[in-house]
């Protein structure tokens, strides 16, 4: 009878819930799973076009959000590196990450190369000069992929800081 009183629990308490500073109750079965990035799609299972209660359940709870007349922006979640931005309408226009974890399918992660970018994914239009805001002596670099989701454009763009280095995060938006 003990064993299974501590199976029950083990398994409660990895599968359930994880509770915040705030006391609020956040699912994180889904956050912790999820280290998938989808070209042209989405990253840890929030996709372009989810709505606000999807990203909840997919990555959590934001830390902070900020409110603009066009856009609210999602950051600071427990179980997601990046941000994640709704329109007015309250759906998922874009969203980055700078998680080392995630992946596409074809094995590129924030560890990758520009060079690794180009064998992956032959079409991506890579550009120096148009990454991240590099620092003095640094070349910027972005290698960007455009395909439609559900019918819209959506560019997806991997960043350098500068050629040399690891790649700063992987961004997926709406094109408008």
């Amino acid at each position: 009878m003990k064993r299974s009183i501590r199976v029950a629990v083990r398994a409660a308490s990895t599968a359930l819930v994880a509770v915040g500073v705030s006391g609020v109750v956040v699912p994180i079965a889904n956050a912790s799973q999820n280290l998938t990035i989808v070209v042209g799609q989405g990253e840890a299972g929030v996709k372009i076009g989810a709505t606000e209660a999807q990203v909840e359940k997919a990555i959590g709870q934001p830390g902070s959000k900020e409110h603009f007349e066009t856009e609210t922006i999602w950051k600071g979640f427990k179980t997601f590196r990046g941000v994640v931005s709704f329109d007015h309408h309250h759906r998922v226009s874009s969203m980055w990450t700078a998680n080392k974890k995630l992946k596409t399918n074809k094995g590129i992660s924030m560890e990758s190369t520009v060079a690794q970018v180009q064998h992956a994914y032959p079409t991506a239009k890579c550009t120096l000069g148009t990454g991240p805001g590099a620092g003095p002596g640094e070349e910027s670099e972005s290698c960007t992929l455009k395909n439609k989701y559900h019918g819209r454009t959506v560019a997806t763009a991997f960043q350098w800081r500068n050629n040399r280095g690891s790649m700063e995060e992987i961004d997926i938006d709406l094109v408008k």
